[in-house]
């Protein structure tokens, strides 16, 4: 049984990282939702690595009417049932459905990591991985004292190499989870922006 010091948390951005991301446009029903290659084997070895995995997601498709919640949790069952047939157990899927600058959620705002952490009390955000493909992902890794992992071409931070895909990352998200001495990240001026706080 793991101790609490082996409680580490893998966080996953959705679209761009388990699943093919819809050209100018939004992944509304299940038949648009398409796993990437060799993400379902991958999650499957990275599970034991992991006490628990998130996949927390940016969705303004429902903030601009292009979706509806419900299409949304439609998606995420399928997502979470397709994983669970593999052997691969999520232990939540959390989502901002606001359109930017309206909320306190939207990465790379923390309030789903927040969210989350008020209901799994055991969820240490500087001891977790962030993996995502977007600015926004790594910013959130960086405030919340997780060490992130960019899948794309470039990295927007120096210290994070970028991956072509999950599966392509394994190894690399494995070593950040059983290295002690890897370097937690500080968050710059040039990265930051406070957080607005509109009223919702």
């Amino acid at each position: 049984m793991m101790n609490k010091v082996e409680k580490w948390t893998l966080f996953l951005d959705r679209d761009g990282v388990i699943n093919k991301r819809k050209i100018d446009g939004y992944v509304s029903t299940i038949d648009e939702f398409e796993f990437l290659p060799g993400v379902v084997e991958t999650l499957k070895e990275l599970a034991p690595f992991f006490y628990r995995i998130f996949i927390i997601t940016n969705q303004q498709g429902i903030g601009k009417g292009i979706m509806t919640t419900k299409s949304l949790l439609d998606i995420h069952d399928f997502l979470h049932n397709e994983l669970k047939l593999a052997g691969v157990f999520i232990h939540g899927i959390f989502f901002c459905p606001h359109l930017e600058g309206t909320c306190y959620c939207r990465k790379p705002a923390y309030g789903m990591v927040s969210r989350l952490a008020h209901i799994f009390t055991d969820v240490n955000p500087r001891q977790s991985v962030l993996v995502g493909d977007d600015v926004k992902d790594i910013l959130l890794a960086i405030r919340m004292g997780s060490r992130p992992v960019f899948i794309g071409d470039h990295s927007p931070l120096p210290d994070t190499p970028a991956f072509k895909s999950l599966a392509d990352a394994k190894d690399y998200i494995i070593s950040l989870r059983t290295t002690s001495n890897q370097p937690f990240y500080k968050t710059s001026a040039r990265l930051y922006k406070r957080d607005k706080q509109p009223h919702q």
